[in-house]
């Protein structure tokens, strides 16, 4: 299992859930109200006076603030509040009622959407037809009227042939591939039927099964590495045979492209161990009461769950039905990193993975566990999440980093300097004798070579840093060789930036 060393997005930081049914959002402002048994405000002032004064309340005493380019909002919160010169220094938040809720007949019917917090995730966004996923199930009905509006051509497979060139889209299984796709992008607000997690988004459907209703592996590869070579960012997979070797390597394949496979535990209800993948996210079940599916597999493997016990979803000739499994599990999952990859494009896919992982209902032991992973996404929390990721995007390769000198000897101390760095931010140096570039995508991400791992060498934070003293080269770092120091900085847990060094062992 691939352990997430990012730290948590608080709750405050990427939006805040107020009981009444509103959700604020973050706008790069701050509203400062001053102590109110000062005698002198002439501190103050200057205080004030040194950024971009937006507005002031008389009523209130209070002052609006722009917050400068370059600096996040919780810095400069930390360091007016730390004056001892105001009552309070808070986000000016943006505030809107909540609630996005759609027309769609059956809307009703779908109680997962409930628990996952949709309406205020709608909020943010419905989804862009811009932005493509795709299923690689047994078909589907490709008339069905809440499904037609945000279907693409797609593939078939098992005969290889496009849907543009003939490729058959028809159902070899009733019901099915009909489901697992409405789940993700059933057209909502549309005055029928159900509503898809991502109702704007284009849907691509890959075709698998032959006309006896058999699926090989390889046609399973086949299909989703056709999907991510033809723009879908993430696949998602309902079928048995995740332990596969294959399916490591394809799950290998789509990250290097920086799209997600999602892949279902399955529905016998044991406990399979001594398996994992950390470039598959692997999804079991949950119930009605947002409790484990019995049916839902157990294991090692198994990273989040979602609803998938009993939940309704469109079905062939134009139908709707309830069904339960880890297979429409999965696709509301999909759908989830969809639309939070919408929200934050500068993210990688790495970085919105483990961002789902940390706003996830944790529904049995603290942490990680066989049984439900990390829990069951919040999909409004997640969307909040990711929106904070983009809207605080700094970039990569703006630190400034130099070295006391870039030919050394292997008794020699390490001076590394620093400038441009992000203040206040959580920093690590991470050295490697192959030049990844970076050596780390995110702080634990994916290797351009695997089979090296790139090793901490030292960790801090930014504030009051300008460098680092190491009395020592990194292990490995013999007479004639090379080795690549890497300052990473971190900000609630997206890479913001990073640069490399390249030193030579003398």
């Amino acid at each position: 299992m691939l352990v997430p060393l990012i730290l948590a997005l608080a709750s405050f930081q990427s939006g805040t859930h107020l009981d009444d049914g509103i959700v604020e959002l973050h706008t790069g402002r701050l509203i400062a109200r001053p102590l109110q048994t000062l005698d002198n405000r002439e501190s103050m002032s200057q205080m004030i006076g040194a950024y971009e004064l937006l507005k002031r309340i008389k009523q209130t005493d209070e002052f609006v603030i722009k917050v400068p380019e370059g600096i996040y909002e919780e810095d400069l919160i930390t360091q007016l509040q730390s004056t001892g010169l105001f009552e309070y220094v808070v986000n000016d938040v943006m505030v809107r009622t909540s609630s996005t809720v759609p027309n769609d007949v059956d809307y009703n019917l779908q109680w997962h959407h409930a628990v996952l917090n949709s309406p205020d995730a709608w909020d943010i966004t419905t989804g862009d037809s811009a932005f493509i996923v795709t299923t690689v199930d047994v078909g589907l009905d490709i008339n069905h009227p809440d499904l037609v509006d945000n279907l693409i051509p797609g593939y078939n497979s098992s005969s290889g042939i496009e849907q543009i060139n003939g490729g058959d889209m028809s159902p070899t299984q009733a019901d099915h591939g009909t489901a697992t796709i409405g789940l993700i992008g059933a057209t909502g607000n549309n005055l029928l039927g159900v509503t898809g997690i991502a109702w704007d988004i284009s849907i691509m459907p890959v075709r698998a099964t032959n006309n006896r209703n058999q699926a090989l592996m390889s046609a399973l590869v086949d299909g989703a590495t056709w999907a991510c070579d033809n723009g879908a960012r993430v696949v998602s997979m309902s079928w048995h045979g995740g332990q596969s070797s294959s399916v490591k390597i394809l799950g290998n394949y789509l990250r290097s492209q920086d799209s997600l496979l999602v892949w279902a535990t399955g529905n016998y209800g044991n406990t399979v161990l001594g398996h994992d993948s950390a470039d598959v996210i692997y999804v079991g079940a949950t119930d009605i009461s947002d409790n484990k599916a019995g049916f839902s597999v157990n294991g090692e493997w198994v990273d989040v769950v979602a609803p998938g016990g009993n939940v309704y979803v469109p079905s062939d000739n134009g139908g709707y039905r309830y069904w339960s499994g880890t297979s429409f599990a999965t696709p509301i999952v999909a759908g989830i990193l969809s639309m939070m990859m919408m929200v934050s494009p500068s993210s990688t896919a790495e970085q919105i993975e483990q961002m789902m992982y940390l706003n996830c209902v944790d529904l049995m032991a603290p942490g990680e566990d066989i049984d439900v992973g990390y829990g069951r996404p919040d999909f409004a929390a997640c969307l909040q999440a990711a929106q904070y990721a983009e809207s605080n995007y700094a970039g990569h390769d703006t630190i400034q980093l130099s070295a006391n000198a870039l030919d050394l000897y292997p008794g020699d101390s390490l001076h590394l300097a620093w400038s441009q760095a992000p203040l206040n931010s959580r920093y690590r140096i991470v050295y490697s004798l192959i030049d990844t570039s970076p050596l780390i995508d995110a702080w634990e991400g994916i290797y351009s070579a695997p089979h090296y791992r790139p090793r901490i060498f030292g960790t801090g934070t930014t504030h009051g840093h300008r460098g680092q003293d190491f009395n020592r080269l990194p292990n490995g770092a013999a007479s004639g060789r090379t080795f690549y120091l890497e300052m990473q900085c971190d900000d609630n847990g997206v890479l913001r930036d990073s640069n490399t060094i390249r030193i030579n062992v003398l």
